[in-house]
């Protein structure tokens, strides 16, 4: 799913537009995105990690995931502060240009972040924690989620996940979130053609 929301970061940037409504969304999606990967490795570094080690794993693969997570606060941090900016005023061309350089930093960063950390974490996962035990922690984790931007979330859900995963993802969300999910993907949708790209691009 971050793999997707980068893809639609890359779209957003290839289709430009000089239009406010366009700005905001895009302001949007990547406040989105900073919210959900700062909680996303704060729930890594404080729950997952910890489980492991306690679990039998060597602490000492996951340190420099740990540090890049916090090299990663310090992009977060900026990035975060030139959208709101953006937000705020969306006809701001030095706000775009500042917010443009950052993405593209961003992007880097994270991708090259997840190709370190998926060929350490996933086998440790598999090894250490069973799928129950990841359940618990998902529910707990569910509990104290962003719920910013939750349209962009449940669009990553529908279209970058395969129904089995989608279904387990969803499961340790509210029942509410859950009910809504059509007129939440309706938003999502709105928010994909307003930056230019299919709601299924992932």
């Amino acid at each position: 799913m971050i793999r997707g929301y980068i893809t639609k970061l890359d779209a957003a940037a290839k289709n430009p537009r000089d239009d406010a409504a366009w700005t905001k969304t895009l302001a949007g999606l990547i406040l989105f995105g900073v919210t959900g990967l700062r909680f996303h490795h704060q729930v890594e570094d404080d729950e997952y990690w910890p489980a492991l080690v306690a679990k039998g794993a060597d602490a000492s693969l996951l340190q420099p995931l740990s540090a890049s997570h916090r090299d990663l606060d310090l992009m977060l941090d900026q990035l975060e502060s030139a959208a709101q900016r953006l937000a705020a005023s969306p006809t701001d061309t030095a706000a775009m240009s500042t917010v443009a350089d950052l993405m593209t930093q961003f992007r880097d960063h994270v991708r090259n972040h997840l190709d370190e950390e998926e060929p350490v974490i996933f086998p440790l996962l598999a090894q250490y924690i069973s799928d129950a035990e990841a359940h618990v922690m998902a529910a707990r984790a569910a509990k104290n989620a962003p719920r910013k931007g939750i349209a962009w979330m449940m669009g990553g859900v529908t279209y970058a996940m395969t129904p089995p995963e989608s279904e387990n993802f969803l499961s340790a969300f509210p029942k509410p979130v859950i009910w809504l999910r059509p007129l939440i993907l309706r938003t999502y949708r709105r928010n994909c053609a307003i930056l230019g790209f299919d709601p299924q691009f992932s």
